[in-house]
């Protein structure tokens, strides 16, 4: 069997091993969630590239010491929310209001956010939607996420997760009937 029919399970018991090919696999597969992630957090494309590439490399030192139970996609958020955490705090917040707020290269986008006119609306419609909401309505849709996977890397309840996606999505849904859309 080869490791892409693998679950991440699987995958994960087999990096435990030493195995490069579940590593690579695992990489592939995460690897543009990661700068999707780290790119939310950092609003820096090469920035999110190195903190997932160290995410990764980290991982495979690791490899013989992870927890036998770990989920790899929570693992891996994790580690580059927190090195994205430690890179603000490394630059200072000064930094991070500084930073500009399109990037100076293209991003990974969300199929949504292809029709630019329907993203500038979609934005549009966000601005509007309060944090938590915002947050959780993201990693479901543009990151695809569970509630339950939401949960739990945001330490609230999945119910908290599902209310949040429910009155954001409503918001969002108010907010574009207005704009005609």
């Amino acid at each position: 069997m080869q490791t892409s029919d693998l679950d991440d399970d699987h995958l994960w018991r087999q990096l435990q091993q030493g195995s490069e090919s579940a590593f690579k696999e695992l990489f592939s597969r995460y690897f543009r969630r990661m700068i999707t992630i780290a790119y939310y957090e950092l609003k820096d494309v090469e920035s999110s590239r190195d903190v997932v590439q160290e995410a990764f490399a980290n991982l495979w030192e690791k490899r013989a010491n992870l927890d036998c139970d770990a989920n790899p996609k929570s693992y891996l958020i994790t580690s580059v929310r927190n090195a994205c955490s430690n890179l603000h705090r490394k630059r200072g917040s000064h930094d991070r209001y500084v930073r500009q707020v399109e990037p100076t290269e293209p991003v990974i986008q969300p199929r949504w956010m292809e029709n630019k006119e329907l993203g500038v609306s979609l934005e549009l419609a966000f601005s509007s939607v309060p944090a938590a909401s915002q947050h959780a309505v993201r990693m479901r849709y543009q990151h695809g996420f569970s509630c339950k996977e939401i949960a739990r890397m945001n330490n609230i309840s999945e119910g908290s997760v599902k209310n949040n996606i429910s009155r954001g999505l409503r918001i969002i849904r108010e907010t574009l009937g207005k704009l005609g859309r």
